[in-house]
C-alpha cells in the first residue's frame, strides 16, 4: 500500500527551524513528501531533504561540539563595541559540497525558496536555477547575512513577508498539506518529554548568550513581534491539513548550539500533532 502523499511546508525561525529535521524523520515513516517550499532556515532544511542530503546535513550537527559551533561566529569591532554575527562564507562551504551545480528543476520533489526583492517589496519563489543561491536568498536576514544581489534585485530573508509560505503548495498534487511553524505559542515546559540534553546545555547557553547579548535588544524583540503578527495574517490566507507548532520558547534564533536536543523535540512534537490528527480522522469517520 502506497503512503499519502503530503506537500510540506517549513517556516522560518532561526536556530528553532533544526526542529524542522526531526519533523521530517517522523512524517516520512508514513507519508510520502511530494514538495517542499520554505522559507528562511525552512528553505535550508527543506532544500537539503529535497537533493536527498538531510541525513548527513543532521549527522554533521550532531556530531558538532560548543567549540565547533564557536569557529562559525565572526567577531567584529565597530567604534569601539565589539559586535558577533555567524560566517555566512564558512557555513555555506560546508552545504555548498551537498548543493554544489544542482539545480531545483532537476530536484526529485518539487521544491520553492521563498526570499524578498526589498528593490520592488515583494515576494520571490524560487523554483528553477541554483539551489544553493535559492537557500543563500532565502536566509539572508537582514543585519546578520548579507542580501544576495541578483539581476538587478536585492534579494533577503523570505521571512519579512512570509514565515510559512503554504500558498506555494497549493497547486501541487498531493494528499495533504502539512505545515511547520516555529512561532507556536504552547510553552516547551508543558510537554511532558524529557529536556536533559536542554538542561545539559546551560553553560553553553551562558557563553553564547553573552556572545549574542546585543542580539536580545529591544529592535530584534519588535522586529520578532511584527513577523509573528505578519505570519498569523498570512495564515488566514490558507490552512493547511496538519499544522505543526514549534514553541517559539525552545530556543532563541541564535541559538545554534541546540541543533541535537530541537531535532528530537521536533520529532516528539511532530508525534504528537500526528496523534490527534489520526484521532480526529477517526472521530469524523464515526459520524
Amino acid at each position: 500500500m502506497s503512503k499519502p502523499k503530503i506537500s510540506l511546508v517549513l517556516g522560518g525561525g532561526g536556530a528553532r527551524g533544526f526542529a524542522h529535521i526531526g519533523v521530517i524523520e517522523r512524517l516520512k515513516k508514513e507519508f510520502e513528501i511530494v514538495s517542499i517550499a520554505g522559507t528562511s532556515i525552512g528553505a535550508l532544511v527543506g532544500g537539503l531533504e529535497a537533493v536527498g542530503k538531510l541525513e548527513e546535513y543532521k549527522n554533521w550537527l550532531s556530531n558538532m561540539e560548543f567549540t565547533d559551533m564557536v569557529k562559525y561566529l565572526q567577531f567584529n569591532m565597530k567604534r569601539g563595541e565589539k559586535r558577533v554575527n555567524l560566517n555566512l562564507e564558512k557555513i555555506f562551504h560546508q552545504l555548498e559540497q551537498w548543493t554544489s551545480g544542482v539545480k531545483i528543476e532537476e530536484l526529485p520533489i518539487k521544491y520553492t525558496a521563498v526570499a524578498v526583492d526589498l528593490n520592488r517589496e515583494r515576494e520571490v519563489w524560487f523554483q528553477k536555477g541554483d539551489l544553493l543561491t535559492a537557500i543563500r536568498a532565502s536566509i539572508a536576514i537582514p543585519g546578520i547575512f548579507p542580501p544576495v544581489e541578483m539581476e538587478g534585485r536585492t534579494l533577503v530573508d523570505g521571512g519579512i513577508l512570509n514565515l510559512l509560505p503554504v500558498g506555494a503548495t497549493i497547486p501541487d498534487e498531493s494528499d495533504l498539506v502539512v505545515a511547520v511553524d516555529l512561532f507556536g505559542d504552547r510553552p516547551i515546559a508543558s510537554y511532558s518529554f524529557p529536556l536533559t540534553e536542554l538542561e545539559t546545555l546551560k553553560l553553553s547557553h551562558q557563553i553564547w548568550n553573552r556572545f549574542f547579548r546585543e542580539k536580545n535588544s529591544i529592535m530584534e524583540r519588535a522586529i520578532s513581534l511584527m513577523m509573528e503578527v505578519i505570519l498569523r495574517y498570512r495564515q488566514a490566507e490558507f490552512e493547511p491539513d496538519i499544522h505543526i507548532k514549534i514553541p517559539k520558547d525552545v530556543a532563541k534564533w541564535y541559538e545554534f548550539y541546540k541543533a541535537k536536543p530541537l531535532i528530537e523535540i521536533g520529532y516528539f512534537i511532530a508525534e504528537e500533532y500526528l496523534h490527534r490528527y489520526h484521532l480526529r480522522q477517526l472521530y469524523q469517520g464515526r459520524e
